[in-house]
């Protein structure tokens, strides 16, 4: 079939797929300019018997898809015709990654990442059974996430049937219908050739379970006296969505939801709560935007500042923890030194300072920062004039998060050599966990002003540039970085990081898969290495594989049990697992060894809030952050939020208030603000903390919609209702109360 011209038009390129119902090419229209890619569909009956009543059929079922080509979501069918007895269609083709694609990558989707595929998958439904169509093979390989927009399209319409097929009996209909679905999704009353619109929310509640336990359906479980799936042990979901899928995938035809409207209705009433709090948290403070922040500082890396970090709900971005760059690049001594050095130092005390420079370097390696501070001091007091010993010192103090003594010690290390390179790249990295990107751009330009071939240098100045939101210029220092160190994983990492800021989340993933490979391959010549071990496990995070991120940094912790950062992510790892008991345990042991990192206490009071809701344990966790760094906006701002949960408006206002002190451009403590004004009835503040809220995210549709409640209350009905359409507009699916728009 491959390079057979059909029609005198479409050439046929490649072998797409094959299904009960026929094969799948892909093709070029060499009638257009350009020779544009198509799908062609080639249909064949199951028997010879069927052959005259699907020929009567083939018109009908073409003009059929034709009307439903009209729909954003739906391809479009281009032409049809029969050629040789056999059946053709040509279909739009949909350039993007198959669901079944995400599910084997993330293997676990949140409860608000089906929330949303539900809604999308749902609203183009209900405008295909208004067409008396029934879809008959929803599964996940069968929506697929648009390229261009990332959009979900619902695909493989070339086997549709209309609602009534009069003109076959029983038997031919039950052939033509157990050919076109697939085992797992499929009720029994569609196998037993009688499909009706409820067939098709049977498959999307399994495809749901599916993305929610990360088990395909011949792998779930079920009640043989019932016929009920069993999943909720499998999965973290709330009681109110465990409710509506079941009665989805109610093996009753009777007991499952009749049409589309029914589950998109009390859907809606399960996120429709928008002035209650808890609802704005899980749009502001969702776990996993809390813990891609608290990974920012946490990190012994460079990374970029929370405050261009964004949560929105869906923004897969937000799911990636940010890169793990490896500090130090000390002085290399030869194999063997260790073992004499304990002695000769007593015997030559001249060569002491090169001892505890050495003895610095392993204590670095192994993440015992204190002691290699300690090494690096006795260096210095030896010989003040020793530029190594300088800089040694910053590398500690910088991985301690001591950033401006770090930065004043490689100062002083660059007076004495002021054209290092490594000095300045790692000054532009302490000057980076400052949040001062411009300066830290800078720094590494130096850097590679005195040596063009710092690979390392290049990929800072990547994340530098990131930091200032210049992408494109971000993505060609990884390019330079890794043609200069292709086997360095680390540079594999940041330029995944740099694709997922432009968008390109497909290549990201791609990149990041390559990185685990090259960290496999690293570890496997040096399995001592923790940081390497720590790195895998954040390209693995990445990458959702979570199971996996927890063995590498359990590898770490063995290699070097002190290693806090090993712990903190440990933590992390535990959090998305939702072994939530574990996940604090192991920031708990983190805070042992670093009592005084406030991205851990802040991650411990996210999990408190959002996971447990002890809201007054996560206060006492972003106190200790305020205490330790009071100008960290987020834990004011959550801290407000929690304060909120506890009704407790007046002292939530004073801790957002704080917040804006610190960053007026946070668009979400306008919004926690505005939410508890609201609760106190002064109505007219609360609008004014919306507004600005808007002006700084004008496409956020929770400001939008919080904004027309506030209308509502203060009964400007007109405002309200144009403040509700603007949500809408920016997200159709957006949950809003269906009298909010009477």
């Amino acid at each position: 079939m491959l390079g057979k011209l059909l029609a005198g038009r479409y050439k046929v390129i490649d072998h797409l797929g094959e299904g009960g119902f026929g094969k799948t090419y892909l093709a070029q229209d060499h009638k257009l300019p350009g020779n544009p890619k198509c799908v062609v569909k080639q249909l064949k009956p199951l028997t010879p018997k069927v052959l005259p009543t699907a020929r009567k059929l083939f018109d009908r079922e073409a003009k059929c898809l034709q009307d439903m080509g009209k729909h954003d979501r739906i391809p479009q069918l281009f032409a049809y015709f029969d050629e040789e007895e056999e059946f053709y269609l040509v279909e739009e083709y949909i350039e993007g990654n198959p669901l079944s694609q995400e599910l084997n990558i993330y293997h676990k989707l949140s409860e608000g990442e089906v929330i949303a595929i539900l809604q999308e998958i749902l609203s183009i439904l209900e405008f295909v059974h208004q067409q008396k169509v029934i879809h008959r093979d929803i599964k996940p390989s069968n929506i697929i996430r648009r390229k261009q927009d990332g959009k979900l399209v619902l695909i493989d319409f070339g086997s549709v049937k209309q609602l009534s097929i009069q003109n076959l009996n029983p038997h031919e209909q039950e052939q033509l219908t157990v050919a076109i679905s697939t085992a797992g999704y499929t009720p029994i009353e569609q196998l037993q050739g009688k499909p009706s619109f409820s067939s098709d929310i049977y498959a999307l509640g399994i495809t749901a379970i599916q993305a929610l336990t990360g088990n395909n359906p011949r792998d779930l479980q079920w009640d043989p006296n019932t016929g009920q799936v069993i999943w909720h042990h499998q999965a973290a979901v709330s009681s109110q969505i465990a409710n509506i899928l079941d009665k989805m995938v109610s093996p009753s035809l009777r007991d499952r939801y009749q049409s589309v409207g029914e589950v998109i209705n009390e859907l809606g009433n399960c996120t429709k709560l928008l002035t209650e709090t808890t609802q704005i948290v899980s749009e502001i403070r969702s776990p996993s935007s809390a813990l891609t922040e608290a990974r920012q500082e946490a990190s012994p890396a460079n990374s970029v500042p929370s405050s261009i970090v964004t949560s929105h709900p869906g923004t897969k971005l937000s799911k990636f923890s940010l890169p793990t760059l490896k500090p130090w690049q000390g002085l290399v001594f030869l194999g063997g030194i260790t073992a004499i050095l304990g002695i000769a130092e007593l015997i030559y005390p001249i060569i002491r300072p090169v001892y505890q420079l050495h003895r610095g370097e392993k204590l670095l390696e192994s993440q015992q920062l204190e002691d290699a501070l300690d090494s690096f001091q006795s260096v210095i007091k030896m010989r003040p004039k020793n530029a190594e010993g300088w800089e040694g010192r910053g590398d500690a103090l910088r991985l301690l998060d001591r950033n401006q003594a770090a930065l004043a010690t490689y100062d002083k290390a660059l007076h004495l050599r002021p054209n290092d390179s490594e000095t300045w790249n790692k000054k532009g990295r302490a000057l980076y966990k400052q949040g001062k990107s411009e300066q830290a751009l800078s720094a590494q330009e130096k850097a590679i002003k005195f040596d063009s071939n710092n690979a390392r240098a290049w990929s800072d100045k990547g994340i530098a540039l990131i930091g200032l939101q210049r992408y494109e210029e971000a993505l060609e220092a990884f390019k330079k970085a890794k043609k200069l160190k292709p086997q360095d994983p680390t540079v594999w990492q940041n330029q995944a990081l740099a694709l997922e800021y432009l968008k390109r989340h497909q290549e990201a993933i791609e990149v990041y898969e390559e990185a685990v490979v090259t960290y496999t391959e690293a570890l496997s010549a040096n399995p001592k290495d923790p940081v390497a071990w720590v790195d895998r496990g954040g390209v693995l995070s990445k990458l959702k594989r979570h199971e996996e991120a927890l063995y590498s940094y359990e590898k770490a912790i063995e290699v070097s049990p002190k290693f806090y950062l090993a712990w903190h992510n440990k933590g992390d790892a535990f959090y998305f697992l939702r072994r939530y008991e574990e996940a604090l345990a192991a920031y708990d042991q983190a805070l042992k060894i670093r009592p005084k990192s406030y991205r851990t206490w802040h991650n411990r009071g996210s999990l408190l809030a959002a996971e447990k809701g002890d809201f007054e344990e996560a206060i006492k966790s972003f106190d200790k952050v305020i205490q330790i760094k009071p100008s960290f906006y987020h834990a004011w701002r959550d801290r407000g939020l929690a304060l909120s949960n506890l009704e407790r408006y007046p002292e939530a206002i004073a801790s957002f208030n704080k917040a804006l002190e610190i960053q007026p451009k946070d668009h979400q403590s306008w919004m926690g603000q505005g939410i508890a004004l609201m609760k106190l009835d002064r109505n007219q503040e609360a609008l004014a903390a919306f507004d600005r809220a808007k002006e700084i995210q004008p496409n956020n549709p929770y400001i939008w919609a919080n904004r027309g409640l506030v209308l509502e209350k203060m009964r400007s009905y007109q405002k309200a209702r144009d403040s509700y359409r603007e949500a809408l507009r920016i997200d159709p699916t957006f949950p809003l109360p269906t009298q909010a728009l009477e």
